[in-house]
């Protein structure tokens, strides 16, 4: 019978990478409106901005450190967006 070799060569080839670095994303899930914290509640009817305006989409928020905060869109056509923690206090963005 016959006999098959395989030859194998390795190659001397360093092929440097830069380092994988990944940014940890926040959880973000969306709620209905009405389980919005009373202070966050409060708060927006305490704004001359947005106290008229519908609220179109609202979202918890939580970060990699556990901080809790609410994203709350305002408006049908034109779009605000605010974000509140749970004290009801507005946060800059």
């Amino acid at each position: 019978m016959g006999s098959l070799s395989f030859a194998t060569t390795q190659a001397n080839t360093i092929v440097e990478k830069e380092p994988i670095t990944y940014r940890a994303q926040d959880s973000k899930v969306q709620i209905e409106p009405e389980e919005l914290p009373q202070k966050v509640k409060e708060s927006i009817l305490d704004n001359e901005e947005v106290k008229m305006l519908p609220v179109s989409e609202a979202f918890k928020v939580t970060d990699q450190q556990g901080e809790v905060s609410y994203e709350v869109q305002f408006g049908m056509e034109e779009t605000v967006i605010k974000t509140y923690d749970e004290e009801g206090n507005e946060l800059e963005d």
